[in-house]
This record gives structure tokens, sequence and C-alpha cells, in this order.
């Protein structure tokens, strides 16, 4: 639907413009400077000491306590914690069942077509998606002979179908493929649940791009159903597939009154050909997915219809909106949101931002503002349409965050949920951007500790104050995570706290506050909740493992061997667990001790040495 105010909102209007601002901007997007890093730690604490001195403190955040002692109560452990062990360790519960097709539809109707129709038809009619791929699979010549025999709406049934088969088979196939490496240690049949799925998802991607090209030639699509196999191609990380999908129908709309690209199907070509879909963002040189990026399109690729350049792209775009009444989109605007960030015209990202939201932000060499505008009317100048969602954040972190401005876009996007999400019980929608938040932290702070690394490696001699300097530094890094760790819980809870977030913690928290989060991270890996499966379970148990093995390494890098044992007896239960930190920590307390004498034998030399030259 238009609106009065659309016309305010052409995206042309926040095209990138500043080529020599994004020149300048791009060594630090790879290479970001200790000065950076202190100024988002010291923006970060003027926004909390801000934020708490407007509210009031809530009762129920997180207060991390001192490093000095420690309480490992065995309190702490559930009282259903040998019975949940107990009951999964007992259940084998299979992860993944494949059958085979049932005898009544035999596999091949061998020159029958007129057999092969009449099944097809009949599976349309009836919640039978593995049934409808598998005669579809194996008969892949015969399917030009439906075309006349289906209607429209068949077809677009078949092809929902096709999607949703291959939709439920990657859910059981997602969670064990990205825990593998945990999965196969603990039992072999995982390694054989994993193998074969992987054997599965293969054949059934080369299946179904076979059964879609002979639709795509044969049969007349409706827009709706190119848009489905575009989704797929995409959700299947097929990017070159599914952009020669998407160059296909756009020659196809050219000569058709009735198809035209919509809004979702733009909003993959704008991801795909300006390389701003998020499983391939780079912050500051790291990806922040673990995706194959040989599943990215290719850079030698050409589009047919028009090149790359992101203002042609989004002009494009334009056009199509106003020439089709295509509705405001989210998706679009979390795009040129990336787009902006990508490259570096911060300052019509804040224009954005400012004109969609109604949020000021104002950035200065030595303090950047951020304020919601007082005379702003959410409710009349924002649509429903247009409504910051989860990915908006993401996006705005991500551009900002690619920029050095890291506690910035947590500040925006802290406004955001507070003035669009004001009860705390939608809080716990924000999960994955929080753990998006977090992790862009820590690679921050892992960035700036390999510039500190490079620019100090021809340097042989340092001094003890340099030294000190280094180390305050490396600290400040750790501490702005656990700010914006503490953020987070706030946020969307203790209770709603993930593994993902856990293992983060694990790489990037300063040692207190791991060693303070230890009760809630054993409470949350062990709610029988999170176990509903011997896989999760599994995982789980390794999270844990992972966690107080690190918070072990800690205590004894200060001699606090007695309290590590301790640790371990209150809150691992596997006694293989039990004897591998264990044993780990009486190597470091060997260690530990000789590295003691070591120290006390150099002081009582120094001691003797300014004797002797006493006797002088």
């Amino acid at each position: 639907m238009l609106r009065s105010h659309f016309q305010v909102r052409r995206v042309s209007f926040f095209l990138p413009s500043f080529r020599l601002n994004e020149f300048n901007r791009r060594q630090i997007q790879n290479n970001p400077t200790v000065e950076l890093l202190e100024q988002n730690y010291n923006e970060l604490q003027t926004s909390i000491k801000a934020t708490e001195t407007n509210k009031s403190v809530n009762n129920q955040i997180l207060k991390y306590k001192k490093i000095s002692k420690y309480d490992f109560s065995k309190n702490l452990i559930p009282e259903n914690e040998t019975l949940l062990s107990y009951s999964l360790n007992q259940t084998d519960i299979p992860l993944f069942k494949y059958e085979n097709i049932d005898q009544q539809y035999p596999y091949d109707i061998a020159n029958n077509t007129e057999r092969f129709i009449a099944v097809v038809k009949h599976l349309i009619n009836i919640p039978d998606s593995k049934h409808l791929y598998d005669i579809l699979k194996l008969n892949c010549s015969k399917i030009s002979s439906l075309r006349n025999q289906l209607s429209s709406n068949d077809i677009s049934v078949i092809i929902k179908r096709v999607t949703i088969y291959n939709s439920n088979l990657n859910k059981n196939l997602r969670f064990l493929t990205k825990n593998k490496s945990v999965l196969n240690k603990s039992s072999k049949c995982y390694a054989q649940h994993i193998k074969k799925c992987n054997e599965i998802s293969r054949t059934t991607y080369v299946s179904t791009r076979s059964i879609f090209n002979q639709l795509c030639t044969h049969m007349n699509l409706k827009t709706s159903d190119y848009e489905n196999i575009i989704s797929y191609y995409y959700q299947m990380n097929k990017f070159e597939k599914c952009i020669d999908v998407i160059s296909q129908f756009e020659t196809k709309s050219m000569n058709s009154n009735s198809l035209h690209l919509t809004n979702k199907i733009w909003a993959i070509k704008l991801e795909i050909l300006s390389y701003t879909t998020v499983l391939f963002w780079r912050l500051f040189g790291n990806p922040i997915y673990r995706v194959s990026t040989s599943k990215n399109l290719n850079s030698n690729y050409t589009y047919p219809h028009h090149t790359h350049n992101f203002q042609i792209l989004m002009q494009r775009y334009e056009n199509d909106k106003l020439k089709y009444k295509l509705p405001d989109d989210l998706t679009i605007v979390s795009v040129l949101i990336k787009g902006l960030g990508k490259h570096c015209d911060i300052n019509a990202l804040n224009k954005l931002i400012e004109s969609y939201w109604g949020i000021k932000i104002n950035i200065d060499n030595e303090f950047n503002k951020v304020e919601f505008l007082k005379h702003f009317n959410i409710n009349k100048n924002v649509p429903s349409l247009l409504w910051p969602n989860e990915d908006i954040l993401i996006s705005i972190l991500l551009a900002y965050a690619k920029n050095g401005y890291v506690s910035l876009a947590i500040e925006i996007n802290n406004l955001i949920i507070e003035k669009y999400y004001t009860s705390n019980n939608n809080n716990s929608r924000f999960v994955k951007y929080w753990e998006t938040a977090l992790l862009s932290t820590g690679l921050f702070g892992e960035a700036v500790e390999i510039q500190l690394a490079a620019s100090l490696k021809n340097v042989i001699d340092k001094d003890l104050d340099d030294q000190k300097i280094d180390e305050s530094i490396m600290n400040l890094r750790y501490k702005l995570f656990d700010d914006v760790y503490k953020m987070a819980e706030k946020s969307v809870g203790s209770k709603n706290i993930t593994r993902e977030m856990i293992n983060l913690k694990i790489r990037y928290s300063t040692s207190d506050a791991l060693m303070n989060q230890l009760p809630i991270v054993y409470r949350q890996t062990r709610h029988i909740d999170n176990n509903r499966t011997r896989s999760n379970y599994a995982v789980n148990i390794n999270t844990l493992y992972n966690y107080v093995k690190q918070c072990c390494i800690e205590l004894a890098r200060r001699g606090k061997f007695l309290d590590a044992n301790t640790l371990i007896d209150n809150f691992v239960t596997s006694e293989t667990q039990i004897k591998k930190l264990k044993e780990m920590l009486a190597e470091m307390q060997e260690i530990y001790a000789r590295e003691r004498v070591r120290r006390d034998e150099e002081k009582r030399r120094i001691v003797d040495d300014d004797n002797d030259f006493e006797l002088w």
C-alpha cells in the first residue's frame, strides 16, 4: 500500500556517494586500531552510566562478584540431575530415519506415462510429500507430459510439496552437521547417521534441481512458483543456481504482463549480487559464520541484465517498486543498511535510520550521540511493514561494526528495542541479535590484538611499562565483551542464554565474569527443557565441560588448585571428564611449582648480589 510519506523514503536518497570516505574507512574495516577499541569501550561505559542514572537498576540483573573468593556449592545442583542423566542414557532416540517408498507406488513406472500422470494427480490430493517427490525424482523425463494435464494450482502444489520435503529433511540434518565433531566422539552410530544424512541431502538436492528444471522448462509457472523455487536455492546456499533462475525469470517477465520481480525475489537478488548476505559477511577480515566460501557467487560472474553496482541495483529496484506498486519491505531495507555499511557511507546510513525510525545519530571524533527525536510519532510515521525486527537490528550492528562503531551500533539497537518493544516479554526474540553482537565484539577485540602483535613483532627489547600497556589493552577487549554480555543477559533474561552465547563467553570473557557465571551456565546446560534428545544432551555436556575446563585453567594460573578441584567435583558428573580435568590440573600444578621455585631462586640471587655489593 502506498503511503503519504512514501516519496520521503525513496531508496536513491540513501545510496552511497562518498567514495573518498569509503576509501579512507577501508583501512579500519580490516585493520582496527587500539585507539578505536578504547573509544568503543569508553563510549559503552558512558552509555551504561547514563542508562543507570536515568533508570532504576532491575534487581534481577546479574551482578558479578569479585574474583577474590568463590563459592562452589553443591546446593546448585538440581535434585533431578541424577534422574535426568539416567533417563537420557537409558533412552536411544533415533536421530533420523529414512524409509523406502511404499510398495504401492513403484519407483519407476516404466514407459507408462498415463500411469505416471494418474499417480501424480492422486498424490497431489493427499498430504504425502515424500511419495510425490519419489515419483517425480525417478520419472523426471515424463514431467513434460503433465503440461496439459494439471492446473496451475496443481503445479504450485507440486513445487510446494517438494520444497516442504526438502525442508523436513534438512531439519533432521542441520543439528547433526553443526555438531558432528562432538557427536562423532560420543558414539559411532552418530557418525553413521551423519554420513547417511549428508548422502541423502546431496542426492535429494540433485534430484530436486532436476525436477525444478523440468518444471521451469515445460510449465507455465506463476510468480509465486518462481518465488518458491528461488527461495529453495537461496536457503540451500546455491547462489549461482539461484541467481541463474532469477535471471531466467527476469527474461520471461520482460515479455509477460503477469510476471514481475516481487519484493521477495528482489531481496534475494540484491543480497547475492551486492554480496551482503549475512552468511558471508566479514568483520575485520574474519567471517562471522563458518560457511564455505565456495558456496558464494563466483567473483567472475556477470549478471546478464545489468551490472552489480550497488547504486544501479537499488535504482532498478526503486523503478520496479513504483511501476508495480510494491509495498514497503523490511528485507529490502535490511539489504540497503548492510550495503551502506559495506560502502562505508555512514552519513547516508545515519540519515536512513533517522528517516525510518526517528533515531538521530551524531558521530564526533570524541563522542558519538544517539537520541530519539522528540517530535517523532512512531505510530504515525512508521508503518507496520517497516517496524524494525531482529534482522534489522543485526543489519545495523553489522553495518556499523564493519566500520569500527561496535558500541554505537549497540546503543542504536538498545534505543530501538526500548522505543519499539516496551514489553520485556518480547525481548527473548532478540537472542540471535545478541549472539551476533557478542561475536562482533569478540572479533573486534581479536582483530585489535592481532594488529598490536603485528606492530610489535619487530620490537625485541620492550621495557616493563610497554608490557603493562599491552596487558591493559588486552584486558580492555575482554571487559568490553563483558559489558555487552551483561546487556545481552539483561535483554533476553538468564533463562534464555543460549549455548552459542556460552561458547562465546568461554572464548572472550574475563576470568572473573567467567567463573561467577558458572552456576547459571550449569543450570542452562543441564536443564531438562534443553536436553530433550540424546544429541542435545551430548552437546550441552560438552559445552559445560569446556566451560569448567576454562574456569579450572584460570584458577590454576592463580595457584588456586584446591578451588579448581572443588569446582570439578561439584560441576562435572562424567568420570572420564573428571579424570581428564584432574590430570590437566596435576600437570599445571607441577609447572606452577617449578616456576615458583625458579622465581624464588631468582629473588634470592638478587638479594645475594645486593649483599655482596654492600660488602665493597
